[in-house]
Parts: C-alpha cells; sequence; structure tokens
C-alpha cells in the first residue's frame, strides 16, 4: 500500500518526532541543549532550502512560503523545512548522550567568548557551502558535506576531545535516519524516483535510499553532536573503572 504523496514530506518529518520526543523525556536535564539546537538548525533548514530545491530534489508542500520576482515564482523554505531541522538537530545534538550516559563535569578552559568562535566558524561555513555552488556548479548537497566538514575540523582544532562525540554522533543519526528513510519509502513507494533529481546524485542507493541521504545525516550528526559542548565550553564526565 502506497499514499499520496501530497503530504508525504509533513509524513517524513514527523516520523523523526518520537525519536526527538525520547531525547527530550529521558534526559531532562538536556532539554535547553536540545531546544537550542533544535532552533538554531531548524532555522537553517528553513533559510537554506531554497539551494537544495535547484539541483537535489523537488517535494510537495504543505505549508510553504514563496514570492514572485519578475514573473517568476521562487520558493522560500517551508514549515516541513523548519520541522525537519528542528526534530534532527535536537537528536543529534542528545543522541551520543542519551545512549552512552554520557554527563557534563566542567566547564572547559579557554580564552574567548563563545560568540567570537561564531565568526570563524559561520564565515568559513558560509561561504564553503555557497561558493562551490554558484562558482563551480556544485551540486547543493556535495557543498554543504563539505561545508560541514570543515565547520567539524574548527572543533577538533580547538577541541580535540569532541572527536568522538562528533563521530558517534554522526554514526547513530544516520542509524536513525536509515530506519525513518525505510518507513517512509514503505508508506511512500516510488518517493525517491519521483521526487529526488537522482541524475545530478551518484546513482548509489542503499536499500532503495540514495547513499546521499545518509552522508547528509551522518554529516548532521556530526557537526550538531558537539556543537553546543563547543559553543557552551563544556566537557564531559571521564567514566571511573571499577
Amino acid at each position: 500500500m502506497s499514499f499520496d504523496f501530497q503530504y508525504a514530506y509533513l509524513v517524513g518529518v514527523l516520523l523523526f518526532l518520537p525519536f526527538w520526543l525520547a531525547c527530550l523525556w529521558y534526559r531532562k536535564d538536556l532539554r535547553r541543549e536540545i531546544l537550542i539546537v533544535s532552533l538554531v538548525f531548524g532555522i537553517i533548514a528553513w533559510s537554506t532550502e531554497p539551494l537544495f530545491l535547484r539541483d537535489y530534489w523537488q517535494p510537495l508542500y504543505w505549508k510553504s512560503l514563496s514570492f514572485t520576482w519578475n514573473g517568476s515564482l521562487h520558493q522560500l523554505g517551508s514549515l516541513e523545512d523548519f520541522l525537519y531541522g528542528f526534530f534532527k538537530g535536537g537528536i543529534a545534538a542528545a543522541i551520543y548522550e542519551v545512549i552512552f550516559g554520557q554527563h557534563y563535569t566542567k566547564r572547559h578552559i579557554r580564552t574567548h567568548h563563545w560568540l567570537l568562535l561564531l565568526i570563524p566558524f559561520f564565515g568559513i561555513g558560509i561561504p564553503l557551502f555557497i561558493a562551490p555552488i554558484f562558482l563551480f556548479g556544485a551540486n547543493s548537497l556535495y557543498a554543504a558535506l563539505i561545508s560541514c566538514f570543515f565547520c567539524i575540523l574548527i572543533y577538533l582544532f580547538f577541541r580535540r576531545d569532541l572527536f568522538l562525540d562528533a563521530f558517534v554522533s554522526g554514526i547513530l543519526v544516520g542509524l536513525i535516519s536509515f530506519c525513518v528513510l525505510l518507513v517512509f519509502s514503505v508508506l511512500f513507494r516510488g518517493i525517491f524516483d519521483v521526487w529526488w533529481q537522482l541524475d545530478s546524485l551518484s546513482g548509489h542507493f542503499i536499500a532503495g535510499i540514495p547513499i546521499e541521504e545518509f552522508l547528509e545525516s551522518f554529516a548532521i550528526g556530526a557537526l550538531l553532536g558537539p556543537f553546543y559542548e563547543f559553543f557552551a565550553g563544556l566537557s564531559f564526565a571521564h567514566k571511573s573503572k571499577h
């Protein structure tokens, strides 16, 4: 059985909701972190979606914004885009701590205010996302992966102790996305052939799902897993061995 694609994006986004709620419920001490990262990535997902519409996919929306300029319709982000970033960002922020029971022990000693760290972070990340698209014609998804990779390197340059958080968060978000996308593909059969611009992608699939979806999920997990710890200057407690 397959359902109409009209609300497929919204349904697909809501499949992440149980994982987000589980993180929020199970680790009440992380609610601030989850909500902050959810909001930040929700806004990022909403604001960058028009770039992905150019060459990655063309979904149907339930609620979206658009405007007409010089007789052409220009699509902005949608409610679904914001919710996608909101839920997935919150999951990525906390899943490592939830699964492995990690807790913060102290603030990391640093000499600069966190706002100063935002300058190189976004100063590098934004141009590395936009420049490959408009200067070299790179696919928006691959440009996003490049940007995420270099932003993760910024974490590791200042905080090598965050490597495990980044790597494991990437793996876990990838696994969660795999489960969600499997259900999504069963509910909406053939949707990857209809919505995704497969001619612009690598042509590699896992269980019928474009491999780019898993690369994106790993990148989001690795980027947002240590996001709050990095900017708040937090370190994990070392578990004692008995």
